[in-house]
């Protein structure tokens, strides 16, 4: 079945499948320790990334595709999006790409992009970023 993972090339078959998937990230990673729990990035090579997310307890609680490419957009960030399915690691933001230098809320257009690792370096609402964008397409 197609999805973010198929995009970056691990075509999973069985929720068997995903679980190895899983643990050979957390095994081949690095981790990033913060106060909610763990992040794991693992590079496997060509731009490719996935981030494990473990709780305080070290149990994987999720898993997400990144591609790292050359492609940054400014971004002020809005406004932090509470998903109803997330985790204490996952987190999603409002913004406006290439944003006046005003500091006001508008720009290019408005949009929401998640991020598989906030509690590294949470962005401050308000503040203009620099962010590289990895674009999957809807499953809908």
């Amino acid at each position: 079945m197609p999805s973010h993972l198929s995009d970056i090339g691990f075509d999973l078959k069985t929720h068997e499948d995903f679980e190895q998937l899983a643990i050979k990230t957390c095994q081949e990673g690095q981790a990033y320790r913060t106060t909610d729990g763990t992040y794991i990035k693992w590079s496997p090579g060509f731009g490719i990334e996935l981030w494990a997310q473990l709780d305080r307890d070290d149990e994987i609680i999720g898993l997400h595709p990144h591609f790292h490419g050359n492609g940054r957009m400014r971004v002020n960030i809005v406004e932090k999006i509470k998903r109803p399915n997330s985790t204490i690691l996952d987190a999603a933001y409002y913004g406006w790409s290439n944003p006046s230098d005003d500091g006001a809320e508008h720009g290019d257009f408005p949009f929401v992009f998640d991020v598989p690792n906030d509690k590294i370096q949470e962005p401050r609402l308000g503040s203009v970023v620099v962010v590289q964008l990895a674009a999957f397409r809807s499953r809908a």
